[in-house]
């Protein structure tokens, strides 16, 4: 049979394709005879009424006659039998999917989506899950995504580098207890507690994306099932707030040193103070459009995820007119208190630093702005001004469905009330000073 394929290919014409013989359990084993005398092999086959050819590889007739496997790309025509009787096989084995095409049709889309899977796994891991998380926060002008960065880039990404290569749908709880155990032992408690918190809320924003269309859809590409770090405990006692409060006459010694002293520095260390203790970042983004005769208006972007940036409004008062009088400085940039012109605004740092300097020359120990907070909420909650307008003024009493949904009014009465208060008891041990002087002159006339 050899010598009459080989006849066959010989005689062949140039340009066109010579059956050489049949193949079982289908099709035909043909050649196309080039210009120069060249040969190449192909198996002809047929599916649904048409016909098809599948290249095998060139002849080559130095080849020993028995070879079966190919010598770079050329066969034996023993060989170009065998892989034409193959390519037989495999189509008639496929014959009810579209034959030897459908098989390879499938067999290439099966190949694109293993290829689709594997780069799709290198990208879902959790050290993505958690960058796609602080990206996310970003795009939503969340106050916290800088903490989140810092958090996860010094206690998760730099001591469990292999735990963030890992696929976010393969992290376990153990995985996630045994990071936080690791931020426990060097006595960090609060940032263990933290960081749960974190790599909780990427992995609800993973798994709820598949069904909310709100969220973006690379969160979909982690096909997260479940919450891992929803497992694990939180660790209570180092959740105990640290409050300590101002007292009043800490905070009144803290205002007699700042406020009749001149300049910017001291006028936003009084807005800071006469405005209720607002966040301090919330405050320092002041933006001037925001500023009018009424009112100021901050971006109080904390708050669960999803719901945006919340416009909280604070009454001017006398005192908070006259702080912003020498706390906003001239320029074209949109920040109310800055350095620059409003190009940038002050930053937390630095009125962090203004502010321990003033206390500590007021006489206050270990004086921080987030005192000064918790301590005007003590101080309003002593004079009778409610929780919820204690939460409306500093911003942090509009949770629940009642405040979100319904509530509409603004509180601005009941805020400027309680500001009024505040003031009035910022100034009280001077009046207290002061009456029994004037007691004294009215008694010796």
């Amino acid at each position: 049979m050899t010598k009459t394929v080989h006849s066959a290919i010989v005689s062949a014409k140039a340009g066109a394709f010579t059956t050489l013989a049949k193949v079982q359990p289908a099709g035909a084993l043909q050649a196309w005879k080039a210009a120069n005398g060249t040969a190449t092999f192909y198996w002809r086959g047929s599916a649904d009424g048409r016909t098809f050819r599948v290249l095998i590889g060139r002849y080559d007739a130095k080849l020993p006659p028995r070879q079966i496997a190919e010598t770079a790309g050329s066969y034996s025509i023993t060989g170009g039998l065998a892989r034409a009787a193959a390519l037989a096989q495999e189509h008639y084995a496929n014959r009810g999917s579209g034959g030897l095409q459908g098989a390879r049709k499938a067999a290439a889309v099966a190949a694109a989506l293993a290829t689709q899977e594997a780069e799709r796994q290198r990208h879902a891991t959790l050290g993505a899950l958690m960058d796609d998380y602080v990206a996310w926060l970003q795009e939503n002008r969340k106050s916290s995504a800088k903490d989140v960065c810092s958090i996860v880039a010094n206690h998760l990404k730099k001591p469990a580098p292999d735990l963030c290569e890992m696929q976010a749908d393969a992290i376990t709880s153990e995985d996630i207890s045994d990071v936080l155990r690791a931020v426990i032992e060097q006595g960090k408690g609060r940032t263990a507690n933290k960081l749960r918190a974190y790599l909780s809320a990427a992995f609800e924003i993973a798994g709820r994306a598949r069904v909310d269309p709100a969220l973006p859809v690379r969160f979909k590409a982690y096909r997260v099932a479940n919450n891992p770090a929803r497992m694990v405990p939180v660790n209570l006692a180092a959740n105990r707030p640290d409050k300590n409060p101002l007292t009043t006459a800490e905070l009144q010694a803290y205002w007699r040193y700042i406020r009749d002293m001149p300049g910017q520095r001291a006028a936003v260390l009084r807005l800071h103070l006469v405005s209720g203790g607002q966040r301090v970042i919330q405050l320092l983004r002041l933006k001037r459009e925001d500023v009018s005769a009424d009112a100021i208006v901050l971006l109080d972007s904390k708050g669960r995820p999803g719901q945006g940036v919340r416009r909280h409004a604070l009454p001017v008062t006398p005192a908070i007119r006259a702080a912003l009088r020498d706390a906003v400085t001239a320029g074209a940039g949109e920040f109310a208190l800055s350095s620059d012109g409003g190009r940038t605004h002050l930053s937390n740092t630095t009125l962090h630093a203004w502010a321990a300097e003033a206390g500590a020359q007021a006489g206050v120990a270990n004086f921080t702005p987030k005192r000064v907070r918790s301590g005007i909420e003590t101080l309003l909650a002593s004079r009778g001004i409610s929780r919820e307008v204690r939460g409306h003024l500093q911003s942090h009493g509009t949770a629940g469905v009642q405040s979100r949904h319904y509530d509409a009014y603004n509180y601005a009465t009941e805020k400027a009330a309680a500001l009024e208060t505040l003031y009035q008891a910022l100034e009280e041990q001077e009046a207290a000073r002061i009456v029994p002087i004037r007691k004294r002159r009215q008694s010796n006339p």
